[in-house]
């Protein structure tokens, strides 16, 4: 044993970084007895050396090599223990992805974060064993998993985007099929982690995007209102351009084509499940103020051709979601008070008549906002006459 100390302690010594990555790991699961296995140590060779297509195909035959059966017997071991046996997990796939190379996935995620991968790859029995194993879990345990996971992965993501070594690389293959497994098996997962994305600067800027909204994507594939309503909470602020940030235009590419591609069009019947489900626990699926981004960013005080021509594209039906009934008092209130400031805006016509046309419709849903209507109407004189013209 102390010539084992001994031999770590020098390549320590003469690798810094994995001295670092050791030194800095925590273990949210707090398995102590398995923090030894999962410290990384090497170097690793240039991701200019590997292919999309190698990877996905060493993917592909890697996971058509897991037996059912085996894989079935290995759950039925289980501990019952849910920290101990996440890890068993990470530790069983990394062995079935060993000779799948980590370099690639993560410019394929920044390239392509609403792809199936890995899960398409995934035998669908496979998945469905993990899946009824992980719905067992207790809430907690997937929330802390899926913690772990992230924030795993953005630390190899920064590292790869400086050129430096990985320090979880040899687990990332594992952990990404394991996390994409928990979020699309329990999309609660992922929602009630959603405040702590918005407000941790850890998970914000640019560069973690894509990693955001693929976890987002395979969390919420088949909950269009979940889909829906991290959209409009996590996404769609990041569109408004501030001091403190802009966003590339790529970026609201990428923020456009979530809400298009894995809601709007994913389903034919979109329109009917968003409407039926406006409210969910209680949150609107697109909150007052999410509602007031989108009305900005559709109808801007200068065109930009792209962006906003998508914009309105959505706009109508993300409107009557926005507006649908079961509305409360409350909701309906703010929406009012953003509508008259909105519709009392020089220079944007177009803004203030869709502002207006709005506050009717709030007026005509609730007799109680016309009482909010008769406190604002001194402060929003211009838009209370047009609205009136309207009534």
């Amino acid at each position: 044993m102390k010539m084992k100390a001994k031999a770590k302690a020098a390549k320590n010594k003469s690798n810094p970084k994995a001295k670092e990555a050791e030194t800095s790991y925590t273990n949210p699961l707090n398995v102590d007895v398995l923090r030894e296995d999962f410290i990384v140590i090497g170097t690793y060779p240039s991701v200019k050396d590997e292919s999309k297509e190698a990877a996905i195909a060493s993917l592909s035959e890697s996971a058509s090599k897991i037996d059912p059966s085996h894989f079935a017997a290995f759950v039925d071991e289980m501990t019952g223990v849910p920290e101990i046996d996440i890890w068993r997990f990470i530790f069983y796939l990394k062995k079935v992805f060993s000779q799948v190379s980590s370099l690639p996935w993560f410019n394929m995620l920044k390239t392509s974060p609403l792809s199936d991968v890995p899960l398409s790859y995934i035998p669908k029995s496979v998945y469905e064993t993990a899946a009824d194993w992980i719905n067992k879990l207790p809430s907690v345990s997937h929330w802390k998993f899926v913690t772990w996971a992230l924030d795993r992965l953005l630390i190899d993501w920064a590292a790869h985007a400086k050129g430096e070594e990985q320090p979880f690389i040899i687990y990332q293959v594992a952990t990404l099929v394991e996390l994409a497994m928990v979020l699309r098996a329990n999309p609660d997962s992922l929602t009630g982690l959603l405040p702590m994305l918005r407000w941790r600067p850890m998970y914000h800027g640019e560069d973690n995007l894509p990693l955001i909204v693929w976890m987002m994507s395979h969390a919420f594939q088949q909950d269009l209102p979940a889909a829906l309503y991290s959209w409009a909470v996590n996404l769609l602020p990041l569109a408004v351009v501030s001091n403190k940030c802009c966003y590339s235009s790529q970026s609201i590419h990428l923020i456009l084509q979530f809400v298009e591609m894995r809601i709007l069009s994913s389903n034919p019947e979109a329109r009917a499940v968003l409407l039926n489900e406006p409210v969910r626990h209680g949150e609107r699926l697109i909150p007052p103020r999410s509602f007031e981004i989108l009305v900005r960013l559709t109808f801007p005080p200068r065109v930009e051709e792209a962006t906003t021509e998508r914009f309105q594209a959505i706009y109508p039906l993300l409107k009557e979601v926005a507006l649908a009934p079961d509305t409360s008092a409350d909701a309906l209130k703010q929406i009012l008070t953003f509508s008259l400031r909105l519709a009392g805006e020089e220079g944007n016509p177009a803004l203030a008549s869709e502002a207006t046309a709005i506050a009717f419709s709030v007026l005509t849903q609730n007799v109680d906002c016309f009482k909010q209507w008769d406190v604002l109407y001194k402060e929003h004189l211009e838009a209370s006459v047009a609205l009136l013209k309207s009534l």
